[in-house]
């Protein structure tokens, strides 16, 4: 792995992704995911794959009986979050690539994938591990940027490249380096990997933040699947 996108995700990433108004607009996507899910929901198993900071946690309001959160890496930061949580008990990490998850089949009520899917190499592997560890009947979300589109691109430039430029004193060139190493997938071709593994799924994809105009003028995607085996 390059050492500037391990230094970027070990010291920075926290800082560009989490704070001033880019911050606003990551906890805005967070509490979207987590709209449909009432207080009264209830799900006995649930699995958030690249959780390892356990951001999303705080927006989880719906009662489960464990929660899973798998990562290709520990993370510190995610530890201290998790242990300040009324629900630590429930909630257990787990050390893992989502290309190749060590769960048993049929044994998750509700997968969740944050900003996950633009950074696997084999995301086609991953996508049916996800279904392979969902029971029938299972819910699935997904936050899909819509990477490359044009507005997704003009405000990220403007965003957090620019903090990653003074963050990480990096030149022009190596932030889009960078860029290109972190969203290894693009938009369309993740959608289609999605509507291929989960053919025989219920689907529903929502854009953001103007659902009906085409993914180029927006910024991301929710997809809901409700699994059907």
């Amino acid at each position: 792995m390059s050492e500037l996108y391990s230094e970027y995700y070990e010291k920075h990433y926290w800082n560009v992704h989490y704070k001033g108004l880019l911050g606003v607009f990551t906890n805005g996507y967070h509490k979207k995911l987590e709209r449909k899910n009432k207080s009264s929901q209830f799900y006995s198993s649930v699995l958030e794959i690249g959780g390892g900071t356990g951001e999303h946690l705080k927006f989880v309001r719906h009662g489960f009986d464990k929660y899973s959160l798998l990562d290709i890496s520990e993370n510190i930061v995610g530890l201290q979050r998790v242990k300040s949580d009324p629900r630590e008990s429930r909630i257990t990490f787990i050390l893992a690539d989502a290309t190749s998850m060590p769960l048993k089949d049929d044994h998750f009520d509700r997968v969740l994938v944050t900003c996950v899917l633009h950074h696997i190499p084999n995301l086609e592997m991953a996508l049916a591990e996800i279904r392979r560890v969902a029971k029938s009947g299972a819910t699935i979300d997904f936050y899909v940027p819509c990477d490359p589109g044009m507005l997704y691109r003009w405000i990220r430039h403007w965003t957090s490249h620019f903090k990653q430029k003074r963050n990480m004193g990096l030149t022009w060139v190596e932030v889009k380096h960078l860029w290109a190493l972190e969203h290894r997938n693009h938009y369309l071709g993740i959608l289609s990997l999605i509507r291929g593994i989960f053919i025989h799924d219920e689907l529903q994809i929502r854009r953001f933040p103007i659902r009906f105009f085409s993914w180029n003028f927006n910024l991301y995607s929710l997809v809901r699947i409700q699994i059907k085996k």
